[in-house]
């Protein structure tokens, strides 16, 4: 069975967010939260976030036991980002099965929240790549992220009074410790 998140899940939510997988890059590294914070912080009728969770439990099933998936409402449009899934495929109790019954559903809630668009940064990988394309999700864009090695010389380029180099001894130090590991 699968139902909006309640406050009794929240045990649940903590112990599969071990192994879950995120899917908005950036809210990851901008916005880094718990998955069960997010999930209890939707209780509160004036949170602007508005994160929505929604929980798998189920007995008897060998396959799709529990997960959960996460969306998140754009500001004043009708759209909405998948940003968590859980757990991960790669996990012992990860299985397309889950993650399929749980994007069926939050896609069904959508539509009945008058979302009109879906959107997910899907690892590009085939199992996650094919488990939502099963459930009927489009290739929207496709991006490759590159980083230039360390020990590289490359020349300060100047863009628009904008001087772009690349990272080097205290400023590489600083980013990397800001962000969540």
């Amino acid at each position: 069975m699968i139902r909006p998140f309640r406050l009794g899940d929240v045990f649940l939510i903590q112990r599969l967010s071990r192994q879950s997988t995120r899917l908005s890059l950036v809210r990851t590294l901008l916005y880094p939260q718990s998955p069960a914070w997010a999930a209890i912080k939707t209780v509160n009728p004036l949170d602007g976030a508005k994160v929505t969770t929604y929980v798998l439990k189920q007995q008897g099933h060998q396959l799709a036991r529990a997960g959960f998936i996460q969306m998140q409402k754009r500001p004043d449009r009708p759209e909405a980002d998948i940003i968590l899934l859980s757990p991960a495929l790669d996990t012992p109790t990860g299985h397309p099965a889950i993650w399929e019954k749980l994007l069926a559903y939050a896609v069904q809630e959508a539509a009945r929240q008058k979302i009109v668009r879906l959107f997910v940064e899907v690892p590009d990988q085939p199992l996650p790549v094919n488990t939502f394309a099963h459930v009927g999700f489009k290739l929207y864009k496709h991006q490759t992220v590159w980083r230039m090695s360390a020990n590289m010389h490359v020349p300060p380029l100047d863009h628009d009074g904008y001087q772009i180099r690349a990272a080097r001894g205290k400023t590489h130090g600083r980013s990397r410790n800001s962000t969540p590991r």
